[in-house]
């Protein structure tokens, strides 16, 4: 257990408290099997090559904690109020040249809400989230930052974080998730944690 997964926790129901780590491993490789997935296999970053994005590759590295947290995300994002929320946002960062758009999944007044949060602007190109001091504050309380790759509504070669991703998850220890546009009415959805794992967790659709 760690400092990262504590907001999860009283979002668990009985029925994940009750599972056994092998049974919320099984639980989620179900749920992930019939899901859309789009995986970079590094080809725009091949460092990211030892980052491969299938649950079967990092399962034996993932606490009863991690799972935990990623059946939560799962579920949330996919809550119609956060769908439409993100591919808002998601929407105006494609026509923003000047960076890439972010913020905070959370539980606010005791409903899911993508909480977006302003970049910095003095990023001078557009494959970087630059976050404000306020938005790393509320990821200790949050359940998960998220960020865009939404240079374009066709943007299927960068779905996944990039090596800066990786290492900034490692820096600042939160949850983490990248929305990246298949299409203007398919956002793929990847989760990543401090230690490397990612995890492809399928599309939304608009």
């Amino acid at each position: 257990m760690q400092l990262r997964h504590l907001a999860i926790l009283p979002l668990l129901d009985a029925k994940t408290l009750a599972m056994d780590r092998a049974a919320l491993l099984a639980d989620l490789q179900q749920t992930l099997r019939d899901e859309e997935l789009h995986l970079n296999e590094g080809n725009f970053d091949t460092l990211m090559r030892d980052y491969p994005q299938r649950l079967y590759n990092w399962q034996d590295k993932l606490s009863w904690a991690d799972l935990a947290t990623m059946r939560v995300l799962y579920r949330l994002v996919r809550e119609s109020s956060v769908r439409q929320s993100l591919f808002d946002q998601g929407d105006r960062d494609v026509t923003n040249t000047a960076s890439e758009y972010g913020g905070v999944l959370d539980i606010i007044d005791g409903k899911p809400v993508a909480k977006e949060h302003e970049p910095f602007y003095r990023v001078s190109h557009n494959r970087q989230y630059a976050p404000r001091e306020e938005m790393i504050r509320h990821c200790y309380t949050g359940l998960a930052h998220y960020h865009f790759h939404a240079q374009s509504h066709n943007n299927r070669a960068h779905a996944g974080p990039g090596l800066g991703d990786v290492e900034t998850a490692d820096n600042l220890d939160f949850n983490f998730l990248v929305f990246t546009f298949i299409d203007k009415d398919r956002l793929n959805v990847d989760y990543h944690q401090p230690g490397g794992a990612v995890v492809d967790l399928g599309t939304l659709r608009r």
